[in-house]
């Protein structure tokens, strides 16, 4: 019996026996052809030209017939297993032989059968049979482009196969047995998170919880490093329940489908014929057919010059999906709305029956406010991620096949493009498939699509798809159905094959006979001008709207009455320059191509644009007083318009609009937008806008490149704002130099402008100088320096507050950091507690966090190990929203100390995630207090070894900041790990470098305002146990 195994490797036996001879390397990829393709006779020309597409028809067929000749030569029993006729060969499929791929195709399909009858015990066998066969890629040292498709068909097929098999064992609480089936899926996809999940699970009901929580870790590692991304908040939920329990955690439950009513497929009359694109739409068809036997999973991405086609062949796509009883999602970029965070997700998802749609996720009222805005802000961009695809998810539990197809990505915002990106990642094991359509020079041009574009490219899951121009039988097939009395050679030459181009010409020689057909922009405008006087007057109003715009909107800003509105589109409509929009409510226009829009808004004088979008901006103000989503839109005609004061205004509240729902990107550029106008603005005014948009352009972040730029435009508004009195644009400027400089950890700065600031405060209004004490206070409690400074600054922005009637959370919090740095742990508990109230009721997460952060560290010093842990579940998801910053990675740590504490020989492996996190992203204060809090939990356990090692990093770590409290803390956890694993002389001299090291800094290590209660103590520990170590000795401890 021949066998053959092409997963993971070619090997090829007979009787059990190896045959080596067949190991050239067409050898074996004519019989892996042969062997996939056993189901029909192969043409020998088309073996031929697979095999060697680059060598012309003759060689390639008479290398094919040497290969042949060879494997004869070769293999045992071939002609009893190959058929050879003159033009075919074919693989038989009863003969003698054997193929794991063939194996592999025969348990899926008794596996699929059985999951219909509910045959859960057949289904099982069947499907361990199938992971045991698919040892990897079909064929992997093969890389000829037949291959590809029908490798990624068998890695879909295993995925799905392995990934319901461990449903299976998980059900059957057979956990041991899908902890290497959940490996095994990691293996094929480091990015399966559901693989992830399921080991987490597995590793749990076994009893190694440890395990499961180096499982999240990695995952969360993977997808950091390949995506950018953090775990879902599924992955993050679970990982919180291993954290907080010891006892299994039962599978999900199947979630429910949606029942969804398929809208009814509807041609558009004035939808132009689909000709000349018979390839292409023949390998969009080959793609939707694979996609919905799910085959394979790659986006499909129509590219191509404007007017060549693309969003022609959507729509074809998007009828042909509703024909076959699917369901489509359709969204679009636009070039006008590039700062519209997830503007085509919105309108996608408005194009669907929501009202018909139970239990939407609350999630989506951030983004769709008619469904109810959600009663609680959201903690971070993954919840709002998860929602839209848990939403998409049970959509398509609901249909067969569903597309969701986004047109001109290259005008897609960061925020949309993230979430594509997320979705395709999530999704592939759906029904659901992207089809997606770009110009090609723009794409480039937009970072966030290209790297998309970039990534699917790499892991082979983009099928592009670049429309050439028509052909001269093409374009006078289109003219034809126009007018067969046109003479098509001339408009075929001067078009290049642009078929919006010849549809332009066209109509330009049923109007004049004849016209210049050089130019498309020309062609377009001649059309324009044969329109009505009112509809002329109404295009460039509704060009300035966008590609896409209100009727009653257009009516309200060009002062036109209904009746004259009504008779303007009718005959816009009836000339193909503006269709109804695809959106399910069909209250919008779009025009027919944005080639047409911009021919139109080309045409309008600079300033006669300029008065348009004053006018636009001043209308849409008052809308969004009652719909405050209009103030981006209010941000971009302000700006075109020139309308300064409005424009940085309606930026700095689009910014943050965007903040809330973690579009980062979009609102950076929104504070830029806005920074650039109130240069033109009269101090008075411009200065105000300015500090409020820094300050909250520090919130977004500030890289590192920038922090020079930023903290000198600070210091001047901080500066120019004196001399005029601006008493809140200053304060809002000294809060945000300050916490810039934080962010960054230039302590020396922080100290320095805290202090001035301290003293500048007393010189402002009362409700502006409590502000400003309170934050400089806060800060220098923060940095652990003056701390009885710190709680007089304290005290009296806190007087000034109540005065005033003011909430300020720093007072609370910067009190409560002096009160925990002087051993008044109870003290400390109630005031950050407070401040913690306070920020959440303001939705202040910054202030949240460290608040959190600051409970977390009493809750550990305190030995309120069950407190701390429940402080960090509520602050991780907080802290994890805080960007690329030290909170997430802090917070992480904080808690791995705390079940440290709890179980060092269990926690350990977590501990040592943190502490490595928090090395890679430079942070050694944080790091140095991770380290020796663990040295002191070592030294309670008598780890020696590991309090020595985790004291000498904490005293190396803070040693970088030269920082006295953390080094005396440090120094003496050392000092007694030293005396511990008896070496007392190192021991002295280690304290006496410490007590030196310290004394440069502070003049003396017992000043309270510098060395905290904490590490005093730790120090006369050390003190006293190496005067009982070795009191003969003589070793000195200086006081």
């Amino acid at each position: 019996m021949l066998y053959l195994e092409l997963f993971g490797r070619f090997c090829l036996t007979f009787n059990g026996e190896p045959i080596t001879a067949v190991s050239a390397e067409r050898q074996q990829a004519l019989l892996a052809y042969l062997v996939l393709h056993r189901g029909r006779p192969q043409q020998r020309q088309q073996i031929a030209f697979a095999l060697w597409p680059d060598l012309p028809d003759e060689q390639a067929k008479t290398s094919l017939r040497r290969e042949l000749y060879r494997l004869r030569q070769l293999l045992p029993l071939v002609d009893e297993c190959l058929q050879i006729e003159t033009k075919t060969l074919q693989w038989l499929p009863n003969s003698p032989s054997q193929v794991d791929v063939a194996e592999f195709e025969g348990n899926l399909c008794q596996a699929g059968k059985a999951l219909q009858a509910n045959n859960l015990t057949i289904e099982r066998s069947h499907l361990e049979q199938v992971a045991q066969l698919y040892q990897g890629d079909l064929f992997p040292s093969c890389d000829d482009d037949w291959i590809l498709p029908l490798r990624e068909q068998f890695y879909q097929q295993a995925l799905q196969a392995i990934e319901r098999l461990s449903q299976i064992l998980e059900q059957q609480r057979e956990y041991a047995a899908v902890i290497p089936l959940a490996s095994q899926l990691l293996r094929l996809n480091p990015l399966h998170e559901v693989g992830y999940q399921a080991l987490m699970r597995s590793h749990s009901a076994n009893g190694d919880r440890a395990a499961a929580l180096q499982v999240y870790h990695q995952c969360m590692t993977v997808l950091r490093e390949e995506m950018g991304i953090d775990p879902s908040s599924t992955t993050q939920a679970l990982y919180q329940q291993l954290l907080i329990t010891d006892t299994p955690i039962s599978p999900p439950h199947p979630r429910s489908a949606f029942p969804i009513q398929v809208p009814k497929p509807q041609r558009s009359p004035n939808l132009p014929a689909l000709v000349g694109r018979q390839v292409e739409w023949q390998s969009i068809q080959s793609w939707l057919s694979a996609t919905a036997k799910q085959d394979k999973s790659e986006v499909l991405l129509i590219l191509g010059e404007p007017g060549i086609g693309k969003t022609r062949l959507l729509e074809e796509l998007a009828l042909t999906v509703q024909q076959r009883q699917g369901l489509v999602l359709q969204g679009r970029g636009f070039e006008a709305e590039t700062l519209r965070p997830y503007g085509a997700w919105i309108d996608a998802l408005r194009g669907l029956a929501l009202d018909s749609l139970p239990e939407l996720p609350p999630e989506l009222g951030s983004l769709l406010p008619e469904i109810g805005r959600p009663l609680a802000p959201l903690e971070d961009r993954g919840r709002l991620f998860d929602a839209a695809i848990t939403l998409l998810s049970q959509l398509a539990e609901s249909t067969t096949l569903m597309v969701a197809i986004f047109d001109d990505i290259q005008w897609l915002d960061e925020a949309s493009v993230s979430l594509l990106h997320y979705g395709i990642r999530l999704l592939r094991s759906t029904s659901i498939r992207f089809a997606c359509s770009a110009r090609i020079q723009e794409l480039q041009q937009n970072p966030a699509a290209a790297t998309l574009t970039q990534t699917l490219r790499r892991e082979h899951l983009l099928q592009e798809l670049v429309l050439p121009p028509l052909d001269r039988a093409a374009i006078q097939d289109l003219i034809r159905i126009v007018d067969s009395s046109i003479n098509g050679d001339r408009i075929y030459s001067d078009s290049g094959g642009n078929p919006l181009f010849a549809l332009e010409a066209v109509r330009a020689f049923h109007r004049q006979g004849q016209v210049d057909l050089t130019n498309l922009q020309a062609l377009i405008a001649d059309r324009l001008k044969t329109l009505e006087d009112k509809a002329q007057t109404l295009l460039p109003w509704a060009a300035a709207l966008g590609r896409q715009f209100e009727p009653m909107l257009l009516a309200q800003v060009s002062n036109c009455s209904v009746n004259l509105l009504l008779n303007a589109l009718e005959q816009l409509e009836a000339a193909g320059i503006i269709r109804p929009s695809a959106a399910r409510d069909g209250d919008r226009y779009d025009f027919a191509h944005d080639l047409v829009r911009q021919v139109v808004y080309q045409t309008v004088s600079a300033p006669r644009l300029r008065l348009m979008h004053w006018q636009i901006a001043q209308h849409l103000e008052q809308l969004a007083q009652s719909n405050p989503d209009l103030i981006g839109e209010v941000a971009r005609h302000a700006s075109l318009g020139k309308n300064h004061e409005l424009a940085a205004t309606a930026s700095l509240q689009a910014a943050q609009q965007c903040l809330q729902i973690f579009a980062y990107a979009e609102a950076n550029e929104l504070t830029q937008q806005g920074l650039n106008h109130c240069h033109h603005l009269a101090p008075s005014i411009g200065l105000p806008l300015q500090m409020q948009l820094l300050k909250t352009q520090v919130v977004i972040g500030v890289s590192i490149e920038a922090v020079s730029t930023v903290e000198q435009a600070l210091k001047e508004g901080i500066r120019t704002a004196q001399a005029l009195e601006l008493q809140e644009a200053e304060t809002n400027g000294i809060e945000a130099l300050l916490v810039l400089n934080y962010n960054h950890n230039q302590l020396a700065n922080l100290h320095s402008y805290s202090l001035d600031a301290a003293d500048r405060g007393r010189m402002v209004h009362p409700s502006h100088s409590a502000r400003i004490l309170a934050i400089s206070g806060s800060c220098l409690t923060t940095m652990e320096r003056d701390m009885d400074r710190a709680q007089a600054l304290l005290l009296e922005a806190k007087s000034l507050a109540d005065r005033v009637g003011a909430n300020l959370p720093d007072i609370p919090y910067g009190l409560g950091c002096v009160f925990r740095f002087r051993g008044e742990q109870e003290a400390a508990r109630c005031a950050l507690t407070e401040a913690y109230q306070m920020a959440t009721a303001a939705q202040d997460y910054p202030q949240i966090c460290i608040s959190l952060t600051a409970l977390v560290i009493v809750d550990l010093e305190a030995e309120a190990v069950e407190d701390a842990i429940a402080h960090c579940q509520e602050l991780i998801p907080i802290a994890e929203k805080m960007g690329e910053g030290s909170e997430a990675p802090f917070a992480r740590a904080l808690q791995a100390l705390a079940y440290y504490i709890r179980s060092p020989e269990s926690a350990a492996p977590n501990l040592a995630v943190g502490i490595h996190e928090l090395h890679s992203i430079d942070a050694p204060r944080k790091l140095s207090y991770v380290l020796s809090s663990a040295a002191q939990v070592d030294l309670n356990w008598n780890r020696i070894n590991q309090a020595f090692d985790h004291a000498a990093a904490a005293l190396e770590s803070a040693r970088v900041v030269q920082h006295p409290n953390d080094i005396t803390l440090a120094g003496a956890m050392l000092v007694q790990a030293l005396i511990a694993a008896g070496q007392p002389q190192k021991a002295a001299e280690e304290l006496r470098q410490i007590q030196q090291c310290v004394k440069e800094q502070v003049l003396s290590v017992c000043t309270s305002d510098y060395v905290s209660h904490r590490a005093a103590q730790a120090l006369v520990a050390a003190d006293s146990a190496l005067k009982r170590c070795s009191p003969t000795k003589g070793y000195v401890v200086e006081r």
